[in-house]
């Protein structure tokens, strides 16, 4: 995200750029303080995704079967 102090995004008039994702915290300070926005440019967002690695799902314990039955379907 890029902000500008013109109206027109302009490269002369750029405050600053920062890159956001979605770890970041919802508020970013600007400086100077007090300095007054005319624009934003923001770029499309790009999935970026987890690397983290599937783990756990293991089964534990075991099954005992208790009353067993059958149970019948009819067509």
């Amino acid at each position: 995200m890029s902000i500008f102090k013109d109206g027109a995004c302009s490269s002369a008039s750029l405050v600053g750029s920062l890159s956001i994702d979605a770890t970041d915290s919802a508020c970013f300070p600007i400086l100077p303080t007090g300095q007054a926005l005319g624009s934003k440019l923001a770029s499309a967002p790009v999935y970026a995704p987890g690397v983290c690695q599937a783990s756990g799902g293991e089964p534990t314990g075991e099954a005992i079967p208790a009353e067993p039955a059958t149970f019948c379907c009819l067509p």
